[in-house]
């Protein structure tokens, strides 16, 4: 078995993707930029060697053209897909958290409370949870930056110091599932370091490196954008974040060119 399939392995094993989740991180790490176009001969056979079959892939871009993220264009017999200006703004929105290499904190952090009144209480909180930005810490207490929190008028803000979290409060925000997930990752992550492919071929590096981001991105997006000392003590996302980027650095981004030619 090479070093390239045990990779594959690591990162496939007993994971279920979702197609369409998994063609937007292809683009969102090989075609980025506007203008970046993938063939649908280099795109069917980087998913191929994921285990993605042409039904569901056709499936996947069907979605993702109605849903506004890709367009196609024609060439000769065959065809290309490219990001749309939306898709292109989604995918450059999440890239600072994807591919950073820290994450301080950008902005005052704050607590906001909602009233202790059946009035208006369940509105206000409801109108909290519901913003993805935003981390419920009780019923009526919750976490966000202050630029973003919404704006209620009877709430409770308080602007965080710069004292350390306690513990109770960075397990409220990191759950246990999630805080496995980053565990779990992490030692898939080491695995694949001890077998990472020398000198591996444009589409070797492409299908580990969408396996890698897809797999880091689909914990690290469940949850606002945090600083690092949010996290609880036990987590381990941030030996994820350094080694991921490692690792995408050891994986250089290939040419679409490249991939086209292969």
């Amino acid at each position: 078995m090479s070093r390239y399939t045990k990779a594959t392995d690591v990162l496939m094993q007993g994971e279920r993707h979702r197609v369409w989740s998994l063609v937007v991180t292809i683009f969102g790490d090989l075609a980025q930029n506007k203008g970046d176009e993938i063939s649908a001969q280099a795109l069917s056979r980087l998913t191929e060697q994921i285990g993605i079959k042409s039904e569901a892939l056709r499936v996947a871009l069907h979605r993702l053209r109605k849903d506004g993220w890709l367009e196609s264009k024609r060439l000769g017999r065959s065809s290309s897909y490219y990001l749309t200006d939306f898709g292109l703004a989604q995918s450059a929105s999440a890239s600072p958290r994807i591919y950073g290499l820290t994450n301080p904190i950008r902005s005052e952090w704050a607590l906001i409370t909602t009233p202790n009144t059946t009035e208006g209480r369940e509105g206000d909180a409801a109108k909290l949870e519901s913003d993805n930005r935003v981390i419920r810490l009780g019923a009526q207490v919750f976490l966000g930056e202050e630029n973003n929190l919404p704006k209620i008028k009877r709430a409770l803000l308080t602007r965080i110091g710069a004292d350390p979290l306690p513990d109770w409060v960075r397990d409220q925000i990191i759950g246990p599932e999630l805080k496995a997930s980053y565990n779990d990752l992490l030692l898939q992550l080491q695995k694949i370091e001890k077998t990472l492919p020398e000198n591996a071929s444009p589409i070797e590096r492409a299908v580990l490196r969408t396996l890698i981001v897809h797999s880091w991105r689909r914990i690290l997006l469940r949850h606002p954008d945090i600083p690092n000392g949010f996290y609880p003590r036990s987590c381990k996302a941030i030996e994820c974040r350094d080694t991921v980027c490692e690792l995408l650095k050891e994986l250089s981004r290939p040419s679409l060119v490249d991939l086209s030619t292969v």
